[in-house]
């Protein structure tokens, strides 16, 4: 295996074939990450609370996404296409995977117990207030 903290490795463009173990491992991955994606779709009908639903809304749209783009890269490089099917793209959706998931754990842990707070604040606001009949 050539060095992988070398940038001429993740950014050499002559097609490489992927050896099967890793093609079939790839693969696997980002189906689950579709079927992850589906799965969590399903979970989304059953949830009451907006919030949940907005954090599994983007959480269905992430695995959708890097899987379908991880199988794009996955077919362009076994048809050994050179610039589609460079290593760097890989690296790009593992850095795009890990940035969203950051994200979307910040969103769970920190801005919905914000966004819960605002709602009851608001809800005993209105309490008091007049309404039309």
């Amino acid at each position: 295996m050539e060095n992988i903290f070398d940038l001429g490795y993740w950014f050499d463009l002559t097609p490489v074939r992927l050896s099967p173990a890793f093609e079939i491992g790839f693969f696997v991955i980002f189906a689950l990450m579709l079927v992850a994606g589906l799965a969590m779709r399903v979970m989304k009908k059953a949830r009451t609370d907006k919030f949940e639903r907005m954090t599994l809304e983007k959480a269905i749209n992430l695995n959708f996404a890097i899987g379908l783009l991880g199988l794009l890269w996955l077919f362009l490089t076994f048809e050994e296409i050179s610039i589609f099917g460079a290593r760097f793209w890989f690296l790009f959706l593992v850095i795009i995977f890990v940035v969203a998931s950051v994200r979307l754990y910040r969103y769970r842990k920190i801005k919905v117990p914000q966004l819960r707070l605002l709602e009851q604040s608001k809800a005993e606001v209105n309490k008091y207030l007049p309404r039309r009949r």
